[in-house]
């Protein structure tokens, strides 16, 4: 009965992706990152539909006002970061869950942490490390050594986040930018 149950949650929830953390989380944890961003809790969160071409391991959202203005645009994802397990299932594989919001343009305006499991290169969830994504926008290339800081021990992880960052926002241009 409680398999049942389960299976009609998933269901009526829109299920679960290969990877995502279960959806009550990944929503509380979007809920609390918006009501920091933007100081006020009557705003709407709509997901974004994104074809399947995409592979995204995660959801894309529009963040509206109360008054339907468009407000942000938000992706909540996972990334893989076990440099022989990129495109595996959960296996308990090091992962990070991490959220992005963007400006109305597609610009980052600021990445966010959430999970990360890995032992090595927890750097990457530093705020002081995260802020050189602001900014971003879907023409510009992200390169680590370049534009993006390496982290020493993390190699993998970085560049796995950093094409992560790069090809979501491109996206997310690609879904709405193009309309």
């Amino acid at each position: 009965m409680k398999l049942f149950l389960f299976v009609l949650y998933l269901i009526a929830s829109g299920g679960v992706a290969v990877n995502a953390t279960p959806p009550i989380i990944i929503d509380k944890a979007l809920n609390a990152e918006i009501k920091k961003q933007l100081n006020k809790t009557d705003y709407s969160l709509l997901p974004v539909f994104v074809p399947d071409k995409y592979k995204v391991n995660g959801r894309y959202f529009s963040i509206n006002s109360a008054s339907n203005q468009q407000l942000k645009y938000a992706y909540m994802g996972r990334v893989n970061t076990n440099r022989s397990c990129n495109q595996c299932e959960n296996d308990g594989s090091d992962y990070l869950d991490y959220i992005i919001f963007y400006s109305p343009t597609f610009a980052v305006q600021r990445v966010k942490v959430i999970r990360f499991s890995s032992e090595h290169g927890a750097e990457v969830c530093s705020a002081g490390w995260l802020k050189q994504f602001i900014g971003h926008t879907p023409g510009k290339n992200l390169i680590v050594g370049k534009n993006v800081d390496a982290v020493s021990g993390a190699t993998t992880t970085v560049n796995v986040f950093t094409f992560d960052i790069q090809s979501k926002t491109y996206i997310l241009n690609q879904l709405i930018g193009s309309k």
